[in-house]
């Protein structure tokens, strides 16, 4: 696929810029329709910045413990806050350890976090981008999309 190809690039600019070219007159060879090759490069340029989020990840994580969790508590401590219950009902404390247990995910268009009635330990929050709700219609034959 299109995201495990670009995923294995190298993440500079350079690279990137020459590959999307090629992908470019690869489209106009091809005569793809315009709003389709729109859909094609958005989604190679969406997949190269998860590629360097990926990366930045890897690097956080080989920082020392203690600059590891104030990066942690620097980025994601907001998205944590959000929740009155997190950040007023159990305080500061609690905030720091939440974040510093955090593991990033990055999800593409059309990515699934979660699936509703499926089991898990996990807690979501949503730092960067735009998620859509999916719930089962009353007849069960369809889900229905809520924002």
């Amino acid at each position: 696929s299109i995201s495990s190809i670009v995923m294995s690039f190298n993440v500079d600019d350079g690279e990137f810029h020459a590959r999307m070219r090629t992908l470019q007159n690869f489209l106009r060879h091809a005569a793809v329709p315009a709003s389709l090759h729109h859909k094609v490069r958005c989604y190679f340029a969406h997949t190269h910045e998860q590629a360097r989020r990926i990366h930045d990840c890897d690097a956080i994580d080989t920082l020392s413990h203690s600059i590891r969790t104030e990066l942690k508590y620097h980025l994601y401590s907001r998205a944590v806050q959000r929740f009155p219950l997190i950040g007023e009902v159990l305080g500061e404390d609690f905030i720091r350890e939440i974040v510093n247990a955090v593991h990033e995910s990055v999800y593409g268009p059309e990515d699934f976090v979660f699936v509703a009635g499926s089991l898990t330990s996990e807690m979501y929050f949503l730092v960067r981008g735009r998620v859509q709700l999916f719930l089962p219609s009353c007849s069960q034959d369809s889900p229905t999309q809520r924002p």
